[in-house]
């Protein structure tokens, strides 16, 4: 009698197992490889959606570059930092300055998750100060949500090579991590630039406005329309 109720015991925590849906695998015979599923990411918003447009720029501006990042040319740094997507646009202003370069306002929207966000800001900050014959200056900002920082960057002796900091130890380029805009050092080595950082949700971007001279102004306002279009 003892056996036969100890039959229907494990008969019944069997079935609420199975309910449950656990299950059991006999480990004495090798377990056939199921193919790992392709990861795919597709934000609820897409970055392309949030870019600045002609009518956020002052005149005279026009679209140089535009295109999607993907994950190919991502450095492992932002992948560990959880990189999931990117888009960059190129904006430049077609007024000429006799012997100067002209402004350029470059975007970098990426997305992150969201509890990432303050390191990353941080990040990029203290990094994209590299360049040893600049003085910068922070920024005092706002219409950007909570996490933000933004700087001014100035040339120091102008008319002499640019330099950037990159010796073993010290702060390393971002073009080697994939975490801020393309094409950066192109735009803005030996000049003047202001470069803001933002996020909402997990919404990433980097405003970058270089030139003959600082605008900080022009570049704040930019950068609060570009904040304003993130939902």
């Amino acid at each position: 009698m003892n056996n036969h109720g100890s039959l229907i015991l494990a008969l019944l925590v069997c079935a609420a197992l199975a309910i449950a849906g656990c299950t059991t695998t006999d480990t004495s015979a090798p377990a056939t490889p199921v193919p790992a599923a392709t990861a795919t990411y597709s934000p609820a918003t897409s970055l392309s959606s949030l870019s600045l447009d002609r009518t956020d720029l002052p005149e005279g501006y026009v679209l140089t570059v535009t295109r999607q990042k993907n994950a190919t040319e991502m450095g492992s740094l932002a992948k560990t930092l959880g990189w999931r997507a990117g888009y960059v646009v190129e904006y430049t202003d077609t007024k000429e300055v006799p012997g100067k370069s002209p402004f350029v306002v470059l975007q970098s929207l990426a997305t992150y998750p969201e509890s990432n966000m303050p390191d990353i800001i941080e990040y990029i900050n203290r990094t994209d100060r590299s360049y040893s014959d600049l003085v910068y200056t922070d920024l005092r900002l706002s219409g950007l949500g909570e996490n933000y920082r933004g700087f001014a960057a100035g040339v120091r002796n102008p008319g002499l090579p640019p330099a950037v900091t990159t010796a073993s130890g010290t702060s390393v380029p971002l073009s080697a991590t994939g975490l801020t805009i393309e094409n950066a050092d192109q735009n803005t080595l030996g000049q003047d630039f202001v470069e803001i950082v933002f996020s909402k949700g997990t919404t990433l971007e980097v405003i970058r406005m270089s030139g003959p001279v600082v605008d900080d102004k022009a570049a704040i306002a930019i950068a609060q329309k570009a904040y304003q279009k993130i939902p």
